[in-house]
């Protein structure tokens, strides 16, 4: 199984009412993070065992979490303000400033993946959340509207 993922998209949790009770959350327009390099995934599990009578008696492992890397060619300026909350200054260096009363929004993160399975390629949206004000899951499907590049086709 060959794997690769392109397109990489961020998106700030909408200003108003962005998880509304029962529903996943919703958001404002998604931003370029640049040309995706690399995405590493480190899941940690939940793991105990249970002994008795000189034999495993219980197992349980259960999926907890999982931090996602990202690695980009390079981040434009705009799309790292959006997703630090730093300022970029005004003239015509546009450097950027970062300050410890900087607010990142909280927000999504979704990119395609390709797949190659036997010999047959698949193209989908895999979307990652990063939420620290609720317990959802860790991969939902078509939350970040992302128009696909004229050069990745559908």
């Amino acid at each position: 199984m060959e794997y690769g993922a392109k397109y990489i998209r961020w998106a700030p949790f909408a200003k108003e009412n962005p998880e509304a009770a029962g529903e996943l959350p919703s958001y404002e327009a998604a931003v370029s993070l640049g040309a995706l390099n690399k995405v590493t995934e480190s899941p940690s599990f939940n793991e105990a065992k249970g002994y008795g009578d000189n034999a495993m008696k219980v197992y349980i492992n259960k999926f907890r979490e999982s931090a996602i890397g990202v690695e980009v060619t390079e981040i434009p300026r705009e799309s790292m303000s959006a997703v630090s909350g730093a300022e970029i200054e005004r003239g015509g260096y546009k450097n950027m400033r970062f300050r410890a009363n900087d607010r990142p929004p909280y927000g999504g993160m979704g990119f395609y993946v390709n797949l190659i399975l036997d010999d047959a390629p698949e193209h989908g949206l895999d979307l990652r959340i990063e939420n620290p004000h609720a317990d959802l899951p860790g991969v939902v499907q078509n939350q970040i509207d992302i128009e696909p590049h004229p050069a990745v086709g559908r």
